[in-house]
């Protein structure tokens, strides 16, 4: 339950404050910032519930959900990574 509420809340919370500061430092329009976050916040919430799954393996889960828990927990933090390199390219334009 914990780790859901970390996965549904704080990741939505850094994909905001995220979105306001490239906004506010960068001048990037609202937007696309806006498509961004739309996909960012999608893409955490799908990769964090099924990066739980590592996670039923101890709770007698069948194997897989451990090959499947670590591939998405990995997955996170890609579409925060990708936001920043846009970040950094519309700033370097």
């Amino acid at each position: 339950v914990v780790h859901l509420w970390v996965e549904g809340v704080w990741e939505l919370i850094m994909a905001s404050v995220l979105a306001y500061l490239m906004i506010k430092l960068n001048g990037i329009d609202r937007e696309v910032v806006e498509k961004w976050l739309y996909v960012i916040i999608g893409l955490a919430l799908f990769s964090g519930i099924l990066g739980t799954g590592h996670h039923f393996y101890w709770i007698g889960a069948p194997g897989y959900w451990q090959w499947i828990g670590s591939l998405f927990s990995t997955l996170e933090v890609a579409p925060f990574f990708f936001m920043v390199v846009f970040a950094v390219k519309m700033v370097l334009k």
